[in-house]
């Protein structure tokens, strides 16, 4: 991965023209890729300053209802792909007017961790980040606070309409 930036606190980064996050201090971040056959699909990797963690961000301009049940199926597919097993017999869903999130734990191994969250917002899309924990310092490192600060760090870019009003 070709890094394109390294942050010294939490750095913006427009991942689609509809939707922007926020970097973690100190992680190094490469280009913006989109999916070839899904083109309104968007990914961004960012790599923990000691190169233990890594952390995927995947944004779909998607506007169609999801269910929670359905965010946590994306996330046990995604995450099977990567050698993961789910160690959470309930995930924490919020449901809300506004939007739709499940956060699920995973584990590979004996040593490695992640933290998967999902959301789908009515009108400008879904997103997911999954938090990659490798080895024990990492997952001790990372696993308890990172999570929700990332969540937090996660929001949508007003759309203008034709009269340029937001």
């Amino acid at each position: 991965m070709a890094t394109a930036a390294v942050n010294t606190g939490w750095q913006p980064v427009n991942i689609t023209s509809w939707a922007q996050i926020d970097v973690p201090p100190g992680w190094s971040y490469g280009e913006i890729t989109r999916d070839p056959v899904n083109p309104e699909t968007s990914t961004l990797e960012a790599i923990s300053p000691d190169r233990a963690t890594k952390l995927v961000y995947v944004f779909e301009h998607n506007s169609n209802p999801i269910s929670a049940g359905e965010l946590c199926r994306t996330q046990n597919r995604f995450m099977d792909d990567k050698g993961f097993c789910l160690c959470q017999a309930n995930p924490l869903f919020t449901e809300t007017a506004e939007s739709t999130v499940a956060k699920q734990t995973y584990i590979k191994g004996e040593e490695d961790g992640a933290v998967v969250c999902s959301g789908a917002y009515p009108g400008w899309g879904r997103y997911q980040y999954a938090l990659l924990m490798n080895g024990a310092s990492s997952v001790s490192k990372y696993y308890d606070d990172l999570p929700d600060d990332i969540a937090e760090h996660i929001r949508p870019i007003a759309q203008t309409n034709t009269t340029g009003s937001a």
